[in-house]
This record gives C-alpha cells, sequence and structure tokens, in this order.
C-alpha cells in the first residue's frame, strides 16, 4: 500500500507550512510573510534542482530512465516558457 501523500495533500501541506506569501500592507504580517516566501523560494529552488537531476537521463537508452527524463525536460520548457510570459507582462508595465 502506497502511504504517500498525493500532489494535493502536498499542496495543501505546504500551504498549511509554509503559510501566505502574498503581501497584505502591514508591515509587522509582511515581515511574517516576506519570511514566509523566502521560505517558499528555497523549496521551490530545491524541487527545480531534483527535477533538473531527473532530466539528465533523457538521451539514456533504458526505456523508463529515458521517459522520466523527457517528463522532466518538458516541464522546465513549460515553466521556461510560462516565466517569460509573466516577465514580457511585466516589462509591459
Amino acid at each position: 500500500m502506497n502511504n504517500r501523500l498525493n500532489s494535493d495533500e502536498i499542496i495543501k501541506l505546504l500551504d498549511q507550512l509554509i503559510g501566505p506569501v502574498e503581501a497584505v500592507g502591514d508591515s509587522r504580517i509582511d515581515e511574517d510573510i516576506k519570511d514566509n516566501l523566502c521560505t517558499m523560494i528555497y523549496v521551490v529552488d530545491w524541487m527545480i534542482d531534483c527535477i533538473d537531476e531527473s532530466s539528465l537521463t533523457a538521451n539514456r537508452p533504458e526505456w523508463s530512465m529515458k521517459e522520466i527524463g523527457n517528463i522532466a525536460l518538458a516541464a522546465m520548457k513549460t515553466w521556461k516558457e510560462r516565466l517569460e510570459g509573466i516577465v514580457d507582462e511585466w516589462n509591459e508595465v
């Protein structure tokens, strides 16, 4: 039996563990929110590093390794396009 959490459960848990990351305009509250944001950024950096490591198998001859590597590469390409779009929108402001 698989005792691991599913994606939705992990997101809910991270939301509870990290807390809100959107500023509210109250400097006392926003100080905690800034800490939460820094924590979230650190976690995302760790996740990106893990996915990047998985992508290294994209050129392997073993089908399962190639598949996992290609899934990781596809995710990173999607994120790149998404982030470029967000940055482009900010550049227009």
